[in-house]
């Protein structure tokens, strides 16, 4: 470089390399020129917009501007462009933050006095009043600029849309009719146009005329906007401002029903209200515009923080709560005390029932704004802890208390009280406006007054409950919220057994809300399962579908109909919607569902075929499933590695995430035919395949693409991990080892005896890593890569916390005791935050399954837009959830220290009572210390706790295991006999049997068992009548020959007749198993029983 220090250059360098589109190289030629010149106005000038474009952190932007305002008042003390033109940009880029607006104000201020009758500096002053809700302010320098330029298009737009804001419509469509006529002279201007659209929503028009003049509005800006090259000026006729506005306007039009849904509307969860209402005539159109907006402002400007909010709320509003999450948490960094951006962070974490996290988030907010303390949020989240604690009274004293809030509608607010008119103060009082960020707040206070309605019907008060409705409806009366609360009045009526109310308040909904749909699928139900008249059922839908019209409608009823087991009807829905809509994807997978619900199997995968050769390639996934499911592996392998050849040369993002899904398919056949070797070298491909896309990423795209890669390689990982744990536990020498206490002590001889020799034989060369090696490579892998995302998503800590139960036992398999503790201390903490919000949520388990990039076509949300979200499809290979209390049992019992592993297991039964796998170790432990009176008392304890009806298999395994340590092999045979019912318990159970039958010193042989009709003693007639009848246990369909006139014996028979018959069960018993597993899991029993048969 001739001249390094050369600022001209310099400052060309910076506008060229912004552009280019290189932000960071730009930022530091600027930082570069003011070290060779600290006076450099250029460069000073681009420090602040990097900070408030991009460097998102408004207090460092706040400083930069007193640096450049300080700079500008020595250097160019008289330059009025120079003021004016930093107020305008930092007015455009501010996001309406209100102490970025002071900065601007400061600058504009400064333009004025330096030049008091300059248009543009005046028109500068006039836009910032107005961002910055002075209307009057905005209108006396609109006028004064009107005086200078009487010409001026922009004064004239500014003046109709501060009346637009006063309401003074009259006015406002005078001015806009005149602009309408200059048009042909001056050309099409997005703001003419905006301002018409927004004229329109105050006048009540329809909303398909505002939207087709939003879209015009758009459609031209971004127009005008293609021939401009990216630099300082460019991004100021961006105008983000303006691009916001439209924004909020779109907002305004969405009928969108609250995210937010109090405890009453669970109810409602059953539909996919967020699914349901995207659906809707012209919301998807809304989103979509309103996503093109956002993406283009959040690529080019990341560091607007308003952007970053309404994209938050976008995604909050279609159900995609990790990109809610993330663009909220990137609002927040940019300004932590921004209170909206703390409730809507807690509002998504409220959605997800993450309570204890929006709670937080809250507190947070509040310590960094207290302006959050009146938000009904706090009272709402607090009430619903409450409500989760079981302290409905608490919940319900809060929320009445929330009430009283000057800014609440209703009687109860302290300024409707103080007002002494005696009037409701209702939500149109409130809410002014059509901001859809406003009509949030009323969406707020609805929901508190459901809550509370919610905490009387826990407590059964039905009468309070509809008296606080009747409130409500009266408070938000003639607000889109009537709709919803009538929803809510039925819901009480249903639970107060009025079915005839509920359906008296739903019938009158209209049919122009998505409410309508949630109020027509309620008094479906209502029908189906209180009435159970199922043609009411359908006429429901029939309705909806004559109303509507649209293919949603038509798929509920499709659905309606499948539900009530009419899959034929349910086929000829479908088709009929085929045919008018041949391309319509979710169609034709449903379509798919209801040929295999019919059991066409043969006819649905024709249908699969035809439609995968007609050009419908996304179906072939659900093809595939289908084949899988039906166990045509070497069909759906041939399928899939056809597919996996025409995508292994390329690499195209897109084909790389379909060729990760083909192995990750690949792999679940070779898993479900135990062909764990070549399973194992799948997912090995498929983990190098989701590395490639990672690393085939560039930093200036979206982090989706990286995160879904991220989920998905570590549930490929935790899988390869548990393989390989199989694979080693399988194995002659890892069963050994797995099983012996004495193999770690061994093992330690060996290498001291290794170390004693000489140094020739430690020179052996290095083994290369077993499975178990490899499985903790994996799992430390997995939870690297979960540590690396910081994401609060509960699928995503649920990986995590299976990765570290993974990890715990394969450290118990290495017997290696420290860094199994250790990891089972992390585990515990992880499973006492998780557990608690799964018994609420319901939905999840603790069991990872593989994913994929594509979902089934039925499983896709409609519209959904797979550039900025990657949902993913579950498959199978899950890999099954240990707690750590059952670790650290097993790592005491394989130690021989039986008592330090009963209070693991006491502790964990006492917690989860359901658990019998923890259960039946606890007996098997008890029995090897002597100690089985605490079974019997245990076992006491769980018929209190559980109901009879609701006991699995596992529990009556154990109680099997009980009565046969004690020697009632009486009861010992009914349960192992009920739990064979369950395929986990089959075999083990079935092996407790035969030994119980060949047993020569048991005196109850297995003919009481399984013959209860014929008498053998009074004694032993007794004895049947107390257990109970067994009956049930002798035709559950297994067809194992086990009937009572086979297995009858006379009254007369000896002890050698029943020794006999004893034997004769045995050897059916074992046949049965055979036939059912093949071969058993252990084969020395099986020829140890078989040689005591003989005998």
């Amino acid at each position: 470089m001739l001249y390094p220090e050369f600022i001209p250059a310099l400052v060309e360098k910076i506008d060229v390399l912004l552009a280019m589109g290189q932000w960071e190289r730009a930022l530091d030629a600027a930082l570069r020129c003011l070290d060779v010149d600290g006076r450099c106005v250029e460069a000073s000038k681009y420090k602040v917009f990097h900070a408030l474009c991009r460097g998102g952190n408004y207090m460092q932007a706040l400083c930069s501007l007193d640096k450049h305002y300080n700079l500008l008042s020595a250097v160019e003390s008289n330059n009025r462009y120079q003021f004016e033109q930093m107020a305008n940009l930092i007015y455009r880029v501010s996001g309406r933050n209100v102490r970025l607006l002071k900065k601007a104000y400061q600058f504009a201020e400064r333009a004025l006095e330096i030049s008091p009758n300059s248009f543009s500096s005046i028109f500068t002053m006039a836009k910032i009043c107005f961002a910055q809700g002075s209307h009057k302010e905005t209108m006396r320098y609109l006028k004064k600029a009107m005086k200078l330029n009487e010409s001026s298009v922009e004064t004239m737009c500014s003046i109709v849309n501060c009346q637009l804001m006063q309401h003074c419509l009259k006015d406002a469509k005078l001015q806009l009719e005149l602009l309408e006529e200059l048009q042909p002279t001056i050309g099409s201007s997005p703001m003419i146009v905006y301002l018409q659209a927004i004229l329109l929503l105050e006048e009540g028009r329809p909303s398909r005329e505002v939207l087709a003049k939003l879209d015009q509005a758009m459609d031209l800006h971004f127009k005008n906007l293609k021939k401009a090259t990216p630099s300082v000026e460019y991004y100021c006729e961006m105008d983000p401002d303006f691009l916001l506005q439209l924004v909020d306007a779109y907002f305004s039009l969405s009928v969108q029903p609250t995210p937010i849904p109090a405890g009453i509307e669970k109810s409602l969860r059953t539909v996919d209200v967020l699914k349901a209402s995207t659906m809707w005539p012209n919301t998807q159109h809304i989103l979509s515009r309103c996503q093109k907006i956002l993406g283009r402002l959040t690529d080019a400007l990341p560091g607007l923080q308003w952007a970053n909010y309404l994209f938050a709320y976008l995604h909050l509003i279609r159900g995609d709560y990790n990109q809610a999450l993330s663009f909220s948490q990137a609002a927040l960094e940019i300004d932590p005390t921004c209170s909206t951006a703390h409730v809507l962070q807690a509002q998504i974490y409220l959605a997800q029932s993450n309570l204890r996290k929006a709670e937080q988030t809250l507190e947070i907010g509040l310590s960094n704004n207290f302006e959050l303390r009146n938000h009904p949020l706090n009272s709402l989240v607090q009430a619903k802890i409450h409500m989760q604690d079981l302290m409905p009274e608490k919940a319900i004293e809060l929320l009445n208390q929330a009430l009283t809030n000057p800014e609440a509608p209703g009687l109860r607010s302290v300024s409707a009280a103080s007002s002494g008119s005696g009037r409701t103060r209702d939500a149109r009082d409130v809410i002014q406006g059509n901001s859809r960020r406003k009509q949030a707040h009323t969406e707020f206070w609805t929901t508190i007054y459901l809550e509370i309605v919610t905490a009387y019907r826990s407590l059964g008060k039905f009468r309070e409950a509809t008296k606080t409705l009747s409130e409500a409806q009266q408070v938000f009366s003639g607000t889109a919220e009537v709709d919803r609360l009538a929803i809510a009045a039925a819901d009480v009526a249903v639970a107060d057994a009025d079915l005839d109310t509920a359906l008296t308040v739903l019938r009158p909904i209209p049919s122009d809300t998505p409410y309508y749909l949630i109020a027509k699928q309620r008094m479906a139900d209502i029908y189906l399962n209180q009435r159970k008249e199922k043609r009411l059922y359908i006429a429901c839908y029939r309705e909806m579908v004559e109303t509507m019209g649209n293919s949603l409608s038509q798929l509920l009823l499709g659905d309606a109909y499948m539900k009530i087991q009419d899959p034929q009807k349910a086929i000829e829905v479908y088709e009929a919607v085929l045919r008018k809509n041949p391309d319509d994807l979710t169609l034709a997978s449903k379509m798919g569902e209801a040929l295999v619900m019919t059991h066409e199997y043969e006819r649905a995968i024709a249908y699969y075929e035809s439609a995968v050769h007609g050009g419908q390639l996304c179906l072939q996934s659900d093809l595939i499933v289908l084949l899988i499911k039906l166990r045509q592996f070497s069909k759906a392998e041939e399928l899939l590695m056809d597919s996996y050849n025409s995508l292994i040369d390329s690499t195209k993002t897109v084909d790389l995430q379909r060729s990760s899904d083909v192995l990750v398919l690949l792999a679940i056949i070779y898993g479900q035919q135990g062909r764990q070797e070549e399973q194992l070298e799948t997912l090995d491909r498929a983990k190098l395949k989701q590395t490639s896309i990672i690393q085939s990423v560039c930093a200036e795209e979206s982090t989706d693409l990286v995160r879904a890669c991220k989920r998905s390689l570590a549930s490929i990982l935790i899988c390869m991990a548990q393989v390989r744990l199989d694979v080693h536990l399988s194995t002659a020498d890892g069963a050994l080892e797995s099983t012996s206490p004495t193999r770690e002590k061994s093992r330690y001889k060996d290498k001291e005896e290794a170390g004693a020799g000489d140094e020739n034989s430690r020179a052996t060369p290095a083994r290369p890593p077993g499975n178990l090696e490899l499985a903790i490579e994996c799992c430390n892998a997995a939870i690297k890569e979960m540590n690396s995302m910081h994401s609060p998503d509960l699928l995503d800590r649920i990986k995590h916390t299976a990765a570290l139960s993974l990890l715990a036992r394969c450290h118990l398999a290495s017997r290696d005791r420290a860094p199994c503790e250790q990891t089972c201390l992390k585990l515990a903490l992880l499973q006492e935050e998780l557990v608690p919000q799964l018994k609420r949520d319901r939905q999840h388990t603790l069991e990872v399954r593989l994913e994929m990039f594509h979902p089934l076509v039925a499983e896709r949300t409609p519209g959904g837009s797979t550039q900025s979200t990657y949902p993913v499809r579950v498959g199978d290979c899950g890999v099954k959830f240990v707690p750590a209390a059952i670790i650290m049992s097993d790592l005491q019992t394989t130690e021989g220290n039986f008592a330090g592993a009963c209070p693991h297991l006491e502790k964990h039964i006492a917690e989860e009572p359901d658990d019998a796998e923890a259960l039946i170790r606890l007996v098997k432990t008890y029995r090897r210390m002597g100690q089985l009176s605490k079974v019997s008392v245990l076992l006491d304890k769980l018929d209190k706790v559980i109901p009879a009806g609701q006991t699995n298999s596992g529990h009556k395994f154990a109680r099997g295991l009980y009565h046969w340590y004690i020697g009632d092999s009486c009861n010992a045979l009914k349960h192992f006999n009920l739990s064979r019912l369950d395929a986990t318990y089959m075999e083990e159970a079935t092996c407790n049997m035969v030994e119980i039958c060949v047993n020569p010193n048991n005196r109850v042989i297995g003919s009481l068992i399984f013959d209860t009709e014929r008498r053998i003693t009074p004694t032993d007639a007794q004895r049947a009548a107390e257990v109970g009848s067994e009956r049930a246990t002798n035709g559950y369909g297994d067809n194992s020959g086990m009937d009572a006139s086979s297995l009858a014996v006379s009254s007369g028979a000896g002890g050698d007749s029943a020794e006999a018959v004893g034997h004769q069960t045995a050897e059916r018993l074992l046949k049965t198993l055979n036939a059912k597993k093949g071969q058993t899991k252990c084969p020395i029993f099986d020829q140890s029983a078989q040689c005591s048969l003989k005998e």
